[in-house]
């Protein structure tokens, strides 16, 4: 059996204590800067205990919108992490969730089973919730949280877990924004770092432009000893010249490449193409 309940406009004022201790804790926790898939992952620790579920996961969309990638999980068995790791959009509640504000809960896992050979699904999983990640009108993601029991979750629950997938959009919300506030801040430092090394080179063949005639003049008038140091002067800029250039095309080459994956932010940055040294 399937249940797909819409989300509330406006969560019900009637909360248990509880619930809005736990929520306001977990708001708390989500506007730390810190480790999103540590945060995630503490996340789904406190939310599994509190609904009495077995195990966890966090999917987000992927960029082009066709998929939900797993970016944290707790509780699951290894070979049901490595199937679930990438999943259709489309696929089952978990699409449902992905494509409309709901909590949907499901105790046929049979579609869910047909992804891998693992016997996690009906077997060891009985039911299953697929929670949406909002923020405004936009899907984010979902959370999972899988049961070894078919009984449904208690309304007092799905309060909380609403609430929680709120919280959890707006997070991913802002990872998406302090993630591309970084990409902005390094591409335009790397554009400053190509504008001086090419200034700087654009400098080294002016001094290089302005010798070479010094140079032919102090052979023509067999001038050997300023036409040795205007020599030795050319010889300088093109020994600098050479690992300037390579520098310089090193970087023009620069890509962002993420440590680590979506939403996690990025923290370091790498040469597309080795520099030679």
């Amino acid at each position: 059996m399937t249940d797909i309940t819409p989300h509330p406009t406006t969560l019900p004022a009637q909360a248990s204590f509880e619930s809005e201790f736990v929520a306001s804790m977990l708001s708390t926790n989500l506007a730390k800067p810190e480790d999103l898939e540590a945060l995630l992952g503490r996340f789904l620790s406190s939310i599994i205990s509190l609904a009495g579920a077995q195990g966890g996961a966090v999917r987000v969309l992927t960029d082009d919108g066709k998929s939900m990638r797993l970016v944290a999980q707790h509780g699951l068995p290894d070979d049901v992490v490595q199937t679930e790791r990438l999943v259709d959009r489309q696929c089952g509640v978990c699409g449902s969730s992905a494509n409309a504000d709901v909590l949907a809960w499901v105790d046929d896992l049979s579609g869910c089973a047909q992804h891998g050979n693992t016997r996690y699904f009906g077997v060891q999983c009985k039911s299953m919730l697929a929670i949406s990640l909002p923020h405004g009108q936009t899907i984010l993601g979902i959370y999972n949280l899988f049961f070894d029991n078919q009984q449904p979750v208690e309304a007092s629950i799905q309060t909380l877990l609403r609430l929680v997938g709120q919280l959890l959009g707006l997070t991913l919300h802002n990872a998406r924004i302090e993630r591309e506030r970084l990409r902005v801040t390094v591409l335009k430092e790397r554009q400053e770092m190509v504008n001086e090394m090419h200034d700087a080179l654009a400098q080294t063949l002016a001094y290089a432009r302005m010798r070479l005639p010094l140079l032919s003049d102090a052979i023509v008038a067999k001038d050997e000893t300023h036409a040795l140091k205007y020599l030795a002067d050319l010889r300088t800029a093109v020994t600098d010249f050479a690992p300037a250039w390579t520098r310089w095309g090193c970087c023009m080459r620069w890509a962002p490449s993420p440590t680590v994956s979506t939403p996690k932010m990025p923290s370091t940055w790498k040469f597309a193409t080795p520099c030679p040294t």
